[in-house]
Formats: structure tokens, sequence, C-alpha cells
């Protein structure tokens, strides 16, 4: 058995745990160790780890775990289990595993797994022998595809998962056999879709400053028009590791803002977002808000200068860490490309968030004073510029706590800045669905974002408070006792 633990928070143990018989004492041993220290890197343990047990093939036991190798997670194989070294490597490039492995076959010795060689917004269907030999395809990547699997306990038989970008479905394979047979083919899906006009969503990639390049997926209006000038949003989660653009299908939300508000719906995921390799994702590390920010200012003016978007309409929005991006880039650009902005849940300042998330690519604030300083919302004056935005929150929210919240609009208040409106959910916590919050907070985000684009928040009443160092004086009071 393997055992894996991160403490501190920049080295990896692996502890091989044994247990040879009933009646014998178990014993653990650290087999090998990873520094993350030297290139800013953390450790997500998530990951699947397969024991392969000695055979006639293979006189010792070992395991299948994945590692960095020039940079990508890739799988290694270990034997003995105790190896502070591979005794191979089974996959290698500029791509990576998803997950670890998937399945072992005892009977072939195939290693199946699921990767992103073909492209880091598909994933596609492996199998590899154990001495990294022999790679086999077993999904189309002619086609673009995004595939999810669910294999039998010895791996003979395998429940492939076609998710996107069309209509998905799922088949059966026997995969000693060689044969295949349809489990679901979603007809009634497609019969509903001839029925509607569905936005067109397009992927590719930008190149910014300094050969930086960003995966996209773009939402169009109904009957786009390039000659037109449309609303932009821009959606955003950004979280480290974390992945937006992807090729499931899906009518989402962002089809609904495209189609109901003849807006371009815009997704690109920054750097500090994964599946591109440890550089990519690890120069977030002690400085959350920072690139992300900077890539998302940056993409949505490639958008504004490509000719279709009016910009003077221009909203990002985000939910969670969405929500924290959504504020940090509308205090960072202070209204120069983003007039508005929607902001759920978010976090405002990582020393009130959960510390086995935040210290995984912060540290400690003792560790790091300047990092955290430099990661709240706490420039609110950068707020002014914008035209408005909109703030939701659940007053029951276990994960992103309502103080984060309240010491945002506390600091608004200080600083007298009062183009924003506030929604709270009662007693609803972070996915907001306490009696109809659900519908209710996406009726908001849509009827908001409409009056927006419709010009309603351009002259909005704002008292001024210059010159009375942002507090109004006396005579602005009513005595509410007469």
């Amino acid at each position: 058995m393997i055992r894996k633990s991160a403490t501190p928070i920049d080295i990896l143990k692996i502890f091989v745990v044994t247990c040879p018989s009933s009646d014998s004492e178990m014993s653990s041993v650290v087999s090998r160790f990873e520094d993350g220290r030297g290139d800013k890197s953390w450790f997500e343990i998530s990951h699947n780890t397969i024991h392969i047990p000695k055979s006639e093939k293979r006189p010792l036991d070992g395991y299948i775990d994945m590692m960095a190798v020039d940079g990508y997670e890739h799988l290694a194989y270990f034997s003995p289990p105790n190896a502070s070294e591979p005794k191979a490597y089974l996959t290698k490039g500029e791509w990576e595993v998803v997950d670890g492995a998937a399945a072992y076959d005892f009977v072939s010795d195939k290693v199946y797994f699921v990767s992103t060689e073909k492209s880091s917004i598909e994933r596609h269907v492996y199998s590899v022998d154990l001495e990294g030999n022999s790679k086999e395809n077993l999904t189309d990547v002619s086609k673009d595809g995004w595939f999810d699997v669910s294999f039998s306990k010895g791996a003979r038989y395998l429940l492939l998962s076609y998710q996107g970008p069309c209509v998905p479905y799922q088949k059966l394979l026997d995969l000693h056999k060689g044969t295949s047979e349809d489990f679901s083919v979603n007809t009634d899906l497609r019969k509903k879709l001839d029925e509607y006009s569905v936005p067109q969503v397009r992927f590719g990639n930008i190149t910014l400053d300094d050969d930086l390049t960003l995966n996209y997926k773009e939402t169009l209006p109904l009957n786009f028009d390039l000659q037109k000038k449309y609303p932009l949003l821009f959606f955003v989660y950004g979280g480290p590791g974390s992945q937006l653009v992807q090729k499931p299908f899906s009518v989402s939300f962002s089809s609904v803002i495209a189609a109901e508000l003849d807006a371009v719906v815009v997704t690109v995921d920054g750097r500090g977002t994964g599946f591109k390799g440890k550089k990519f994702r690890n120069i977030v590390k002690d400085n959350l808000g920072y690139y992300e920010v900077l890539d998302q200012v940056a993409a949505a003016k490639h958008w504004i200068s490509l000719g279709y978007i009016d910009s003077e309409r221009t909203a990002i929005w985000g939910w969670s860490y969405g929500g924290y991006m959504t504020l940090k880039t509308l205090e960072h650009d202070q209204g120069e490309v983003f007039k508005y902005g929607m902001s759920v849940a978010p976090v405002t300042d990582w020393k009130l968030y959960d510390s086995v998330y935040t210290e995984r690519y912060m540290h400690t604030p003792e560790q790091n004073p300047a990092g955290y300083n430099n990661c709240r919302v706490g420039e609110v004056e950068g707020f002014k510029n914008a035209k408005r935005f909109l703030l939701m929150h659940g007053t029951g929210d276990d994960n992103v706590h309502f103080q984060n919240s309240m010491q945002f609009i506390d600091s608004l208040d200080v600083a007298g800045v009062e183009n924003y409106d506030m929604y709270v959910f009662p007693d609803s916590d972070h996915s907001i669905r306490w009696h109809n919050a659900g519908m209710v907070v996406y009726d908001r985000l849509f009827t908001w974002l409409k009056r927006a684009f419709d010009g309603e928040f351009e002259n909005v009443y704002s008292v001024n408070t210059a010159g009375h160092s942002g507090h109004m004086d006396d005579r602005f009071f009513i005595d509410l006792y007469g």
C-alpha cells in the first residue's frame, strides 16, 4: 500500500506500507520524496496510484504513480515498491496524464490512462505496457473528443463515455475480444436540438506578449455578424490547476447570454490553470490573483481589437475563485477595459479561507506576509472607475465564508465607493440553492447584465464625497426621530 504526505507544504513524502500476512505487523518506510521548493511547485494528492503485483513475468511487486517529467505530469512504474527511482517511465512528452493510471489489465499487462496528448482541452484514452512501449490509442484522435472511462475490476471491459463536443454517447467495449456495442446514444437529445438554434462555440488559442499562449472558448450570438458591435462578457474561474476551456457538450449559461442578450461570451484559461505543464501553472505560487488578472485584461484587449466588440459594454463575471478573479480584475483594471463585473461568493482575503487549500499555494501568512497582503481585494479605490458591479453571496456559505463579502463591503464604505449592487441569499451555502435560490441567482445575473448592456447604469446617481475624506458632513444626515 502506498501512502502520501505533503508536510511540509513543498515536500511530498511517499511511504510504502506492507503487511505480509494476517499475523504479521504492518510496517511503513519512506521510499522516496519529491521536493517542490526549487521550482515553486505544490502537490495535489488526488490521482490514482495502482498496485502491480508480482507474477511469472515479474518477481517483485510494484506500483504506478505520477511524476513530473520535464515539467509535465506522467506515469512512472516503481518496482520494488520501496524503490526511490522508477523502473520505467511509461509516458513522456509536452502533455499530461489526467488523474493517474485509470486501470491495469493483469492478463494483457496493459496500463490504461486518459491524457491531453492531442490537445490540452481534449481527453483521449490510451494504453501502454509496463516498459513504456506499445502505446495504443483507444479513441479517434482525428476528431475532437472529450472521453471519460469506467473499467471493470479486471480491466477487460470498458464503459467509454464520449462527452463532447458533439452529442454525448456511451459504448461498452470488450478489450480482450476487441468488440464494441452501444450503451446509450442520446436519441432524444439529438431530436430536441433540432428544434432550437444554439449559439456557435469556437475553441482556439491566442498568443499574447512574451509568446504566452492561452486557450479560449468563444460563444457567439445567433446570426453573428462581423460588421456589428456586440457586448462582451468574460466568464472566469482561474484557480490553480483548474480548467474551464474544455470540449464536453453543454448548453450553458454562456449560451443563454449569447443568444438572449446578443453578446459575445469568452472564457480564457490564463496562467495558473492546469494541463499545460508546471511552468505555466506554478508561476502563481505565493502570489495568487496577479498573473491571472494580467492575462484576463490582456485577453479582453485582444477581443476588443478584433472589431466586433463594443468597448463600452464589457463585463466579467465568476463564482468562488471566479468571483475573486472578477473583483481582482476590476480592482486592477480600474474601468479601462472591463466596465462591469458580477462577483458571486468571492474570496476577498485569503486569510479568511480554508488553510489546507490556501497554504498549498501561498504558504502561511507568517511565511508570506507580502503575498497575502497583495493578493487580497484591498485597493478599493480601483473600483470607482468601473461603471458598476454586482456582488452576491449566501449567508450560510461554509466554503467561502460570508465574512469575505462583509469585509469587502466595509472597505467600500470606508472609501466611499457606491457604484455597486448587493444581493444576499439567506442560509444558502456556496452553491446558493436554498429556497429557490438556484433559480434566483441566475435570474439576477441575467437581468443585471441585461440592464448593464442596455445602458441603464450609465447615469446612476452616486453621492460625491470628494473633499469630505470619504465621509458626509453633518448637514447630510437626517434625524429619523423628527
